[in-house]
């Protein structure tokens, strides 16, 4: 006797529309991976830019290939480009991500410094992290919307996520890669949590603490995967009477990542989250009060990290004028009078308070659960949990936009089936035109990282009230003026890179690079006593710079040569002199123009 129920199956079946097959969950992927991949595939012909020698060809450690490891996870990330001595870490709290190190000390153990090994290396890792995105967000949310709707969900999120323009810095700096690793990670913890709550299996749980453990190790920004794990089950969770697994497996393993990540950061760093120092470059939440470096106000502070949030917000909506430079001044000092600082406060309460309130009401739609991803992740980038060192980066926004454009892809989804197909044909055809103007400005963009002197000179002019960017780009071009023989060129160069080292000090009276720097384009020019002026300042804020001390001592003589020349005043020369001398008591070339000065001095020539 045949079985009803296998027939009624057998019917359900043969009656259910195919799934077409791009809305697959193997081919969504696989599609959204290879336009990762090709939109970025101009980069692999790019050099080293930005970071990267902090973290590869200038990192004694990744130098090493196989033999740094050690030195990789047992000192803070930049030791290897600073040096033994911890004091010339610059950085606010210290960094220990040793994850993304250690694949480039494989990388350069095998293709030595190939900036093409690196970039394939990065390109792929993000193709990759976007194609992941789309399974992962499958998993959250299949139980919720179904096959139809989390494969358009899904895919339009990751296809975004994949062709934004404000993740190029992410992708052409090679150094981010840290910040490919620590998504990837976070969102592997996060799946497998899915699949221990679905199997019960508790080496599922265990897996998905071993996977943000390994997330910390690569950002310590994983941490708020900590919050948007239990948040992801809550949302996914359709009915609340189901009975649910024991949440303590999952507890205990991600708990303990995060306990024993700490333990091990803190141990090799210290316990400090970072200090308040009175360093414009390090901390944009300075003044100077006549000529004294003071703290900003808390309002101050306030108002200005809530503009920077605000630029967050045009950079994931209008991503067109793109910078890799975001550091003082160009955002200057400011109070909640200011508009776009007041603006901004309001909208960022509104999505908070939005958030809490659905929550408390066990409203679970698909935008709150976006907007609260969002939040999260931007919290600990937002300079409010603790300090950055540096206003905003569109690096950092790279995780949290994954929320903000599942927030924009859950309220376009009911307008797609819309029963009047005028509405579902406009949105399908203003998110394609969407999807097109983002992949030409990130396609062109990535042109610009091909070397540092091209891309400064980009962000300059959207960076342009940035101390940093214009010292950067104003060493470049002194460099450059250095090693042309063209004395006509040579002379061009070095008045654009007083240009840019002239405008670097004007927005920081402080910066203790660009005096050096500005003082050895002076030097190549042969004016001698700006030269001996900007070294002393160098060594007034500084008097351990130990680069400044020979170029002053050279400066010192060469001016006391021109001097000499020129039947100056003979005094200052030996001044000079004298100076040098003190500097270098061994150089002999000093010391007999010395004795020749204070002879014709003496005789009265």
């Amino acid at each position: 006797m045949s079985n009803p129920s296998k027939k009624i199956s057998s019917a359900k079946k043969e009656n259910q529309a195919p799934v077409a097959w791009w809305k697959q969950l193997r081919w969504g992927a696989v599609i959204i991976g290879i336009v990762a991949f090709l939109l970025y595939s101009n980069s692999l012909k790019n050099g080293f830019v930005l970071d990267d020698g902090l973290v590869i060809t200038k990192n004694s450690f990744t130098t090493q290939g196989i033999k740094g490891m050690g030195g990789i996870f047992t000192y803070d990330t930049f030791q290897g480009f600073y040096g033994s001595s911890s004091s010339e870490i610059k950085i606010t709290g210290g960094r220990y991500r040793p994850l993304s190190l250690a694949f480039f000390a494989f990388i350069y153990q095998i293709f030595g410094a190939n900036p093409f090994a690196f970039h394939f290396w990065n390109v792929l890792l993000y193709a990759i992290c976007c194609a992941f995105l789309f399974r992962v967000l499958w998993e959250v949310f299949l139980p919720v919307l179904g096959t139809e709707k989390v494969a358009v969900f899904s895919g339009l999120t990751a296809l975004l996520f994949a062709v934004h323009p404000v993740h190029t810095e992410v992708v052409n700096n090679i150094k981010s890669n840290d910040e490919i690793l620590c998504l990837l990670l976070s969102l592997a913890s996060l799946f497998l949590a899915i699949r221990y709550w679905d199997t019960r299996r508790n080496v599922l749980a265990w897996m998905s603490g071993i996977a943000l453990f390994l997330a910390c190790l690569a950002k310590e920004n994983a941490v708020v995967f900590l919050a948007i794990i239990p948040l992801s089950l809550y949302f996914r969770q359709k009915d609340n009477k189901k009975q649910r697994p024991s949440p303590m497996p999952l507890v205990l393993s991600l708990g303990i990542a995060f306990v024993l990540y700490f333990i091990l950061r803190y141990s090799i760093l210290g316990w400090s989250l970072g200090d308040t120092r009175l360093d414009l470059i390090n901390n944009p939440f300075i003044k100077l009060d006549g000529d004294t470096w003071v703290h900003c106000t808390m309002g101050e502070k306030m108002a200005m990290i809530f503009w920077s949030l605000g630029k967050y917000l045009i950079l994931l909506v209008f991503p067109l004028a793109l910078s890799t430079d975001y550091y003082p001044r160009f955002i200057d000092v400011m109070t909640f009078s200011n508009p776009a600082a007041s603006v901004s406060l309001l909208i960022y309460l509104a999505l908070g308070i939005l958030v809490v309130y659905k929550l408390l009401k066990g409203d679970k739609k698909l935008y709150v659960y976006g907007i609260a991803f969002f939040l999260i992740a931007l919290s600990i980038v937002s300079n409010i949990v603790f300090p950055i060192g540096t206003n905003l980066a569109e690096r950092f926004i790279f995780t949290p936009s994954a929320g903000f454009l599942m927030a924009f892809s859950a309220l376009v989804l009911p307008s797609l089936y819309d029963q009047r197909k005028w509405v579902t044909q406009s949105f399908v055809a203003c998110i394609g035109i969407v999807v097109v103007l983002f992949m030409g400005r990130t396609y062109t963009r990535n042109f610009d990282f091909e070397s540092n002197r091209i891309l400064f000179e980009k962000d300059v002019v959207v960076s342009e009230n940035s101390a940093k960017i214009q010292n950067g780009l104003g060493a470049l071009i002194a460099e450059e003026a250095l090693n042309t023989v063209n004395p006509v060129d040579k002379e061009s160069l070095s008045r654009q890179a007083l240009d840019h080292l002239n405008r670097a000090i004007a927005i920081h009276p402080g910066y203790l690079e660009a005096f050096y720097m500005r003082g050895n384009v002076f030097f190549m020019l042969g004016q001698y006593e700006k030269a001996i002026a900007d070294y002393r300042s160098c060594l007034a804020l500084n008097a351990n710079f130990k680069d400044a001390y020979a170029n002053y001592a050279l400066s010192l003589r060469e001016g006391a040569r021109a001097i000499l020349a020129s039947k100056g005043d003979i005094n200052v020369a030996i001044g000079y002199l004298e100076e040098s001398l003190k500097l270098y008591p061994d150089e002999k070339e000093t010391a007999d123009m010395l004795a020749r000065a204070r002879q014709a001095k003496a005789s009265g020539q």
